[in-house]
C-alpha cells in the first residue's frame, strides 16, 4: 500500500515537471497511471490531486471540456471526502474554464457555490477569493453593480487584514468595471488608490504598470491627453530604475510606454532588448510574442517590410507549438502588413490560411473579422462579387456572436459596393438597415473608451452622410433631411456624452425596402453573387417612383420640421458636404423642399472658410479683401437657384442648418456683392429640426447675469463687463430685465444653481473652448476658477431656459482643421437639457464693442421683438456706427480670450479708411451666431 501510494505520488511529481517543461501530452499520460494507481489502491484525495493537474493540462491543450470534466471530478471526490475547502477550491480552478468557454454564467453559479462553502467554513479568506472571481464574471455579463458589490465585500475582508497587496488587486478590479460602465471618473479614485498602496510598498514594477495599463488609458478616454502623456512618461521613468529577473518584462512594458507614446522607433529598440534576453534564455514563446509587438510598432511607423520580417520569425516559432490560435493570430497580421506594403495577392493567401484556423478552433469574431479584410481587399481590386459575399459571411458571423456594431459597419460597407453597382434604392435599404442598427445600440457604444468611441463614429457617420446623399441623388429630398437631423444629433452624442437623454430613432423603411433586408436575412447562408443581388434588388427597382413619392410626403420620426416651417416668412436652409460636393436643400411651408449639388472639392472649401475665419478675427483685415472671400462663399451656400427662389418668395427669416466646415460661417457675414445677408434677413442656425418653445414674454422674463470683469490669474480685464450685466438687469433705475446679477468674485458655482428660476442664463467672461470634449471646455469664475461647462449640467436644470447667452471668447468655436461638430455639440448640450436657444460666438469678441451689442441686442428683445430679429437689429446699429473717429476715443479691444494675450489692435491702431468704418468691420457685429428657436 505505501509503495503504490508512494508511487503515485512519484507519478504527480513526476507529471508536474513535464507540465513545467510544456510537454502537456506526456502530463496527461503521466497523471492518468497516477489515477489509474490511486483508484487500485483507492487513494481518492491522491486521484483528485491528479485530476486537478489533469485539468490544467488540458486548458493548455485548449481541450476545455475534458479540462472542465477533470475539475468537476476532483470536486466530486472532495466532496465525499468531507473536504469542503479543497471541494471549493477545485470549483473556484473549474472557473477559468468556464471562461475559456465563454459560459460566463456557469462561471456565476460555481463561484457562489464555493462562496457558500467557505461562508459555511468561516473561511474569510476563501471568500474573499471567490468574491474576487465573482466580481470579475459579474463584470463580464456587463452585472456592473453586482460586480462593484462583491469586490467591496472583498476589500472590506482585505482593508481588515490590512492585505494591502490584494487591496490594490481590488481596487485595479473596481477600476477596469468602472471603467467599462464608463463612469470614468470612480474609475480615476479606485486606480490612483491602487497607485497609492503600490508606492507605499515600494512595488516600483506594479507602480509603473498602473501608470501604464490603467490610469494613462483611462486620462485618454477623458480627454486629458497630457494627463496620458505624463503617464506614460512616469512609467517610462520608473521602469529605467528597475532590474533584476524580470527584466524582459521591464523593458516589455517600457516598449509599450513608448509605443503608445507613437515613439515607434523607440518601441522597438527596447523589445528588441527583450527579445535578445528571451533569446538567451530559450523562451521562444515570449520570443514570438515580442517579435509580434516589434512588428506593430514598426506597422504603425510605417515600416511595413520590416514589419513583415518580424512577423514572418515570430510565425516561424508559433507554428512549431501548440497554440493554434496564437498561430492564427500572426498569420492574419502578417497578411495586415502586406495588404499595408501593397501586396494584395500575398494578403489574401494569409488571410484565408488564417480564417481556415479561425474556422476549425470556432472563434466566430476573428472568422468574422478576415471576412470583412478579405471584402475589403476584394473592393479595393476591383473584384466585386468576392467582396459582396465575403461581406456577407462576415455579417452572418457578427449576428451569430451578437456584434451589432461591426454588423453595422458591415452592413454599410455593403450598402457602397451596392451603389457602385448602379443598384442605389438596395444601397439605400442596407444605408437605412446600418443606421438603424447603430440607433439601436448608441447607448451601448458609450461603454466604449474614448479612442475606440471615435473611430467606431466617424465610421458610422460616414454611412449617414453617403445614405443622404443617395437620397438626394434619387430626389428623396424628405427622407434626407431626417437623416441630415439624425446626422447632427450623431455629432451632439459624440461630443456630449454625458447626455444620455439623446433619444434612439428608427428610420422608417418602406415596404419594397423592408421585404429586400428579410429576403437577404432569410438567405444569408447563401452566396451573394451578381444574380442575387439583382433579384434583390428588382422590386426596388420596379416600384422607385413610388418609393421616392412616399419618402417624400412620410412624416420624420425625429424632430419638428413641419412646425418649423410654418411660418411663411421663414425658410429652412440645409446643406451637405459629401465627396467633394456640397447639397443645399431648402424648404417652405408654401415652395415644398428643393435640392441643387453645388461641386467644391473639400480642400478648396476648407481653404476659403479658413480665410474668411482668419479675415473675421482680426479687425485690422481689410473689409474689401473679407467681402470678397464672403461672396465666394455667399455663391456656394446661396447658389443661383435659391437666390431665384428668395427672388420670387421674398422671406424675412433664414433658418440654417450647415454641414461640415460650413458651420464655421456665420451666415449673417455672407456677402452677395453688395449686401452682408443680415442686411436683408433675419437669420438663426438649428442644430436639429427639433425646435421648440414660444417667444420670450418681455413683462415675465427673468435673466441670471454672471460675469468676470477684473483681472484674475493671468487673464486680463473685461472692464465693459460691469457695464454689460449692469446695462442688462434692472437695478436702481437701470437695466432692461428683472432679475439678479453677480459680478466678479459673486460668480461662483452657487450662483449658476440658481438659474432655475430665469428665463434668460447670461454669462459674461473668459472662456475656453475645446472641441474634442464638453468636459475639456470651461468658463473663468469670479474667483479665478475654470468651470468645464460639462459641469453645469450637475447643478443646472435649464428646463425653464428659453435663452443662453455666452458672452465669452470662442465659446462656439476651436479651429477650422476641425469638421464643425463641436459647434453642434456645445450648443446641443445646452439645447438637449431643456434651454430653447443658444447665442455663442464663433472667434474672440472685443470687450466693449460685445458690451454695446449686448445692450442692443437686450432691449430689442425687451420690445418684443424675435431673438433672431434682436440679433439682427443689434448687429446693423454696430455695422452702421460710426462714432469713434479719432485717435482719442479710441479704447483697446480687450478680448474675452482663454489666455493672457496681447490686446488685438485698437481703433486708433487701424489704417485711416479702417478707423472711419468704426464698428462696421463684421469682427465686431457678426461673431454671435444664434442657435435653436429663433422666436
Amino acid at each position: 500500500m505505501t509503495d503504490n501510494t508512494s508511487e503515485s505520488e512519484n507519478l504527480i511529481t513526476q507529471g508536474w515537471k513535464q507540465y513545467d517543461a510544456d510537454q502537456y501530452n506526456d502530463v496527461i499520460v503521466t497523471w492518468e497511471r497516477a489515477i489509474a494507481r490511486s483508484r487500485l489502491q483507492k487513494d481518492p484525495a491522491t486521484e483528485a490531486s491528479a485530476l486537478i493537474g489533469m485539468g490544467f493540462a488540458y486548458s493548455k491543450l485548449t481541450q476545455s471540456e475534458k479540462s472542465l470534466a477533470a475539475y468537476q471530478q476532483a470536486a466530486k471526490l472532495y466532496n465525499s471526502l468531507g473536504d469542503r475547502a479543497s471541494e471549493a477550491s477545485a470549483l473556484l480552478t473549474s472557473i477559468l474554464t468556464y471562461r475559456d468557454m465563454a459560459q460566463t454564467s456557469q462561471a456565476i453559479a460555481t463561484a457562489q457555490q464555493a462562496l457558500k462553502i467557505y461562508r459555511e467554513l468561516g473561511d474569510r479568506s476563501g471568500e474573499a477569493n471567490a468574491l474576487g472571481y465573482l466580481g470579475l464574471d459579474y463584470s463580464t455579463l456587463a452585472q456592473y453593480e453586482q460586480s462593484i458589490q462583491a469586490y467591496e465585500q472583498a476589500l472590506t475582508f482585505y482593508k481588515q487584514r490590512k492585505d494591502l497587496p490584494n487591496q490594490a488587486i481590488i481596487f485595479n478590479n473596481l477600476g477596469s468595471v468602472y471603467s467599462n460602465k464608463a463612469d470614468y471618473g470612480a474609475a480615476l479614485t479606485v486606480y490612483q488608490k491602487a497607485l497609492e498602496i503600490y508606492r507605499t510598498t515600494n512595488n516600483r514594477f506594479s507602480e509603473a504598470s498602473v501608470l501604464l495599463y490603467t490610469l494613462a488609458p483611462l486620462y485618454k478616454n477623458l480627454g486629458q491627453e497630457e494627463q496620458a502623456q505624463d503617464s506614460y512618461r512616469q512609467a517610462i521613468a520608473i521602469l529605467a530604475t528597475i532590474s533584476g529577473d524580470s527584466q524582459a518584462s521591464i523593458w516589455d512594458s517600457m516598449g509599450w510606454a513608448h509605443y503608445s507614446l507613437n515613439q515607434y522607433s523607440e518601441a522597438i529598440t527596447i523589445y528588441q532588448k527583450a527579445l535578445a534576453l528571451y533569446q538567451r534564455n530559450g523562451d521562444r514563446i515570449n520570443q514570438a510574442a515580442m517579435l509580434m509587438r516589434i512588428g506593430y510598432a514598426q506597422g504603425y511607423g510605417n515600416q511595413y517590410k520590416a514589419a513583415i520580417t518580424s512577423y514572418k520569425k515570430a510565425l516561424e516559432i508559433l507554428e512549431t507549438t501548440t497554440d493554434r490560435s496564437e498561430t492564427a493570430i500572426a498569420i492574419r497580421d502578417l497578411a495586415s502588413a502586406y495588404e499595408s506594403d501593397k501586396q494584395p495577392t500575398q494578403a489574401i493567401s494569409l488571410y484565408k490560411k488564417a480564417l481556415d484556423i479561425f474556422q476549425s478552433l470556432n472563434q466566430i469574431d476573428d472568422e468574422a473579422f478576415v471576412w470583412s479584410q478579405l471584402g475589403y481587399l476584394y473592393k479595393t481590386n476591383t473584384r466585386p462579387e468576392l467582396a459582396m459575399d465575403s461581406y456577407r459571411k462576415a455579417i452572418q458571423l457578427y449576428r451569430q456572436s451578437s456584434h451589432r456594431k461591426q454588423e453595422s459597419q458591415v452592413l454599410g460597407v455593403l450598402a457602397d459596393l451596392f451603389a457602385q453597382q448602379a443598384q442605389p434604392e438596395l444601397a439605400i435599404a442596407f444605408y437605412k438597415q446600418a443606421v438603424n442598427l447603430y440607433e439601436s445600440i448608441r447607448k451601448d457604444i458609450r461603454q466604449l473608451p474614448r479612442e475606440a468611441q471615435e473611430k467606431y463614429t466617424s465610421s458610422i457617420a460616414t454611412t449617414y452622410r453617403r445614405l443622404a446623399d443617395l437620397l438626394l441623388e434619387q430626389g428623396r429630398i424628405r427622407e434626407a433631411q431626417e437623416i441630415l437631423d439624425l446626422l447632427k444629433v450623431q455629432d451632439i452624442n459624440s461630443y456630449d456624452q454625458a447626455n444620455a437623454s439623446i433619444p434612439n430613432v428608427q428610420i422608417s423603411l418602406q415596404s419594397p425596402e423592408r421585404q429586400a433586408i428579410n429576403r437577404f436575412d432569410r438567405t444569408i447562408a447563401q452566396p451573394l453573387t451578381t444574380t442575387t443581388v439583382q433579384q434583390l434588388a428588382q422590386p426596388l427597382q420596379e416600384t422607385r417612383d413610388r418609393l421616392i413619392q412616399t419618402g417624400n410626403t412620410t412624416a420624420s420620426a425625429i424632430g419638428n420640421f413641419d412646425q418649423l416651417i410654418q411660418n411663411p416668412d421663414s425658410i429652412l436652409i440645409q446643406n451637405l458636404f459629401v465627396d467633394d460636393q456640397l447639397w443645399v436643400i431648402w424648404s417652405s411651408r408654401n415652395g415644398g423642399s428643393q435640392r441643387v449639388v453645388v461641386p467644391i472639392p473639400e480642400k478648396e472649401l476648407r481653404d476659403r472658410v479658413t480665410k474668411l475665419q482668419t479675415q473675421l478675427s482680426d479687425s485690422s483685415s481689410e473689409i474689401n479683401d473679407l467681402q470678397k472671400t464672403s461672396e465666394t462663399l455667399y455663391n456656394w451656400l446661396i447658389p443661383s437657384a435659391l437666390r431665384e427662389e428668395l427672388q420670387k418668395n421674398p422671406k424675412k427669416q433664414l433658418i440654417f442648418s450647415l454641414d461640415h466646415v460650413t458651420r464655421y460661417i456665420p451666415p449673417t457675414v455672407l456677402y452677395d456683392g453688395k449686401q452682408y445677408l443680415t442686411e436683408r434677413y433675419q437669420i438663426s442656425t438649428i442644430v436639429t429640426t427639433a425646435v421648440q418653445g414660444a417667444r420670450l414674454q418681455p413683462q415675465s422674463t427673468r435673466v441670471l447675469a454672471l460675469g468676470t470683469s477684473q483681472a484674475i490669474k493671468g487673464f486680463p480685464a473685461l472692464p465693459s463687463v460691469a457695464v454689460e450685466l449692469k446695462a442688462i438687469v434692472k437695478q436702481d433705475n437701470t437695466g432692461i430685465y428683472a432679475g439678479h446679477k453677480y459680478l466678479d468674485g459673486e460668480f461662483t458655482i452657487d450662483r449658476l444653481r440658481t438659474s432655475t428660476d430665469h428665463n434668460i442664463l447670461h454669462i459674461a467672461t473668459h472662456g475656453t473652448f475645446n472641441p474634442q470634449s464638453i468636459t475639456r471646455s470651461a468658463l473663468l469664475l469670479g474667483d479665478g476658477s475654470m468651470l468645464s461647462i460639462g459641469e453645469i449640467a450637475k447643478f443646472t436644470n435649464l428646463a425653464r431656459t428659453d435663452l443662453v447667452v455666452l458672452s465669452a471668447c470662442e465659446t462656439g468655436l476651436s479651429q477650422v482643421s476641425q469638421n464643425g461638430t463641436e459647434i453642434s455639440g456645445i450648443s446641443g448640450y445646452f439645447l438637449g437639457r431643456g434651454a430653447k436657444s443658444v447665442v455663442a460666438s464663433l472667434w474672440q469678441v472685443s470687450d466693449q464693442s460685445t458690451a454695446l451689442m449686448m445692450q442692443k441686442f437686450y432691449g430689442y428683445l425687451s420690445q418684443g421683438m424675435t431673438k433672431a430679429e434682436a440679433l439682427q437689429k443689434a448687429q446693423l446699429d454696430l455695422l452702421q456706427l460710426n462714432r469713434l473717429k479719432s485717435s482719442n476715443q479710441a479704447l483697446n479691444q480687450l478680448p474675452r480670450a482663454a489666455i493672457a494675450i496681447q490686446s488685438v489692435k485698437s481703433i486708433a491702431d487701424r489704417s485711416k479708411a479702417q478707423q472711419d468704418l468704426g464698428y462696421a468691420h463684421p469682427f465686431f457685429w457678426a461673431p454671435f451666431i444664434l442657435i435653436g428657436n429663433s422666436q
